[in-house]
């Protein structure tokens, strides 16, 4: 990348350099390389936490249907307040983390890395069906336990068990 001084640089290597830094300030490279990887792990932070709890409000509506429960163990209102709370909420104590100790320390990383790689993915898969389980599980043991009472009632269980289960599962993956 080619870095020109705002002030005292020429206006030929203003032109030709990608990035112009305003001051001229060689600490001012070394502060934005220091943010670029905070960016970077806070945003592998979130997707960590937000990318099992999304999946696992699809797939216990998808699973719930396929075990047979009488319904969706969530109703897609709770879907939404999940999202409102839990989503948005965790992922932004994610994103707004400090520097973690000796970011600085470490190399660079090499061109073309992938924000997912093979170690994030399978955190994610395993959050997804350990919270996707919980979540369908504990529906099917409420569904079981109040098999005598009517449809109605026997649902608003259900929902309120799985839902409770989602959040506090999505506050487990985060923590």
């Amino acid at each position: 990348m080619g870095v020109a001084m705002g002030k005292e640089g020429t206006d030929v290597a203003r032109e030709a350099s990608e990035m112009i830094l305003a001051d001229d300030n060689f600490a001012t490279i070394v502060y934005a390389v220091k943010q670029g990887r905070v960016v970077w792990d806070n945003l592998r932070k979130v997707l960590l936490v937000n990318t099992p709890i999304n999946n696992s409000q699809g797939l216990s509506v998808l699973v719930g249907l396929l075990v047979q429960l009488p319904d969706t163990p969530i109703s897609a209102i709770q879907i939404l307040y999940s999202n409102f709370i839990c989503a948005v909420t965790l992922g932004f104590v994610c994103a707004i983390e400090p520097a973690e100790d000796g970011i600085m320390n470490l190399p660079p990383r090499r061109v073309g890395k992938r924000l997912i790689g093979r170690y994030l993915f399978l955190r994610i898969v395993i959050g997804t069906i350990l919270l996707t389980g919980c979540v369908v599980g504990s529906a099917c043991i409420v569904d079981a336990v109040n098999a005598g009472l009517d449809q109605t009632e026997r649902l608003y269980k259900i929902r309120a068990t799985a839902f409770n289960v989602l959040d506090f599962g999505a506050i487990s993956v985060m923590l």
